[in-house]
Formats: C-alpha cells, structure tokens, sequence
C-alpha cells in the first residue's frame, strides 16, 4: 500500500469457530498488517459476521493473536443511539478528539441532516452516520460487516476512498460483504472454503 514499515496487528492461525457447541468454521487463517485490506465473501450463513465478532472478542474468548488492542467494530446493528441528532452522534464517536464538523459530516453527506434524529433517518442515513466513525476515529484494526448496506453508488466509492485514505494512514481492514468493492490491493478471504455448519442451520442462535 505504502513505503512504511508495515505492523502485523493480528494473526489468526488455523482458527476453529464455534456457536451453540457446534464448529462452524474450521482452520480458517488469516493475517492483516498497517495498511491492507482483507474482504470476506461467502454465501449467506457461512459465517462472515460471525468471524467478525470473533476477531473483535465480543463472544468471549478467542484465539487472535493481537498486537494493538485500537480496534473498532461497525456491525449490521449499528449501535447508533436514537434519541439524538446526526452531529451529536458524531460528537459522541470522536470522544475527546478534536474535529471540525465542518469538514467531516460532508464526507458522508451527513451535513444535510446533522440536526436529525437518529430516529427519524433512513437506513442508509444511519449507515452514513456509523461510517464517519472511519473519520473521526483512530484505530488501528477496523472490522466492517456489510458496511456499504443502504448506500447509492456515490456513497460506495465515498467508503472505498475514506478506506484508502486510512490505509495510507496504516489503518487495516477486515470488511465482511457481499458487494463487489473495487478497493485496490485487496485480498480476499472466502468462507465458503472453511464452513462446517451454516448459521442459517442454527436457528435458535441469534448473530
């Protein structure tokens, strides 16, 4: 991606997932360092959003060998607070750094309804919302599960670009989806090669 010496952030080796006390996925390997971007494809059920949250800890224990513990989850919920405006959820992400809204809640169009409640936006504005994240936000790791769901087109390459600006930054990414982003240097992981037990087929848990 760059001249800079990459970091390896975290390395997953030959890693069996398990839901409900069954395996449903089996040796699935992968490796991401400053700057690269891994996407995750695979048919629904196999498993990408599972991973993901594997990677970020949030099923409890896990087999990741980590090397920075600046890493950031956007998942399919969102986690966006309803009661309050676009710009207080912004104000919210940033935490105690500083940002000009001025510069920031247009990158994602979230100018024209920084005064909206969460409540009262579209999909895709919610989506537009949890991505400034990307802006305002310095991780190391970021893990996107189906992160261009509800954009137009004009909102896609705004994502592939702000990727492509924190991977000059020496940001790493783990993007589940099942769109074909055109993000260059990317490598490809598919799940398709390492299920044991479809999500789908475990209908009493919820991902």
């Amino acid at each position: 991606m760059n001249s800079m010496v990459q970091q390896t952030y975290c390395i997953l080796n030959a890693v069996s997932i398990r839901r409900s006390d069954k395996e449903l996925l089996r040796d699935v390997s992968l490796t991401l360092r400053s700057g690269e971007c891994v996407l995750v494809r695979g048919a629904n059920g196999c498993g990408k959003s599972t991973l993901l949250r594997y990677i970020a800890g949030l099923d409890g224990r896990n087999q990741v060998r980590t090397n920075t513990q600046n890493v950031g989850y956007i998942g399919h919920t969102l986690a966006l607070k309803e009661r309050i405006s676009c710009e207080e959820s912004v104000d919210f992400y940033s935490e105690n750094s500083q940002y000009d809204p001025k510069l920031v809640l247009p990158v994602f169009g979230c100018h024209a309804f920084r005064y909206t409640k969460v409540k009262h936006c579209s999909a895709g504005q919610k989506q537009r919302i949890a991505l400034t994240r990307l802006l305002v936000e310095k991780q190391d790791v970021w893990l996107l599960d189906e992160p261009t769901t509800a954009l137009d087109q004009q909102g896609v390459e705004t994502f592939i670009r702000v990727v492509q600006q924190c991977r000059e930054q020496g940001a790493g990414f783990v993007i589940a989806t099942h769109a074909d982003l055109l993000i260059p240097d990317a490598s490809y992981l598919n799940l398709n090669d390492y299920v044991c037990v479809k999500e789908t087929d475990l209908n009493h848990v919820f991902l």
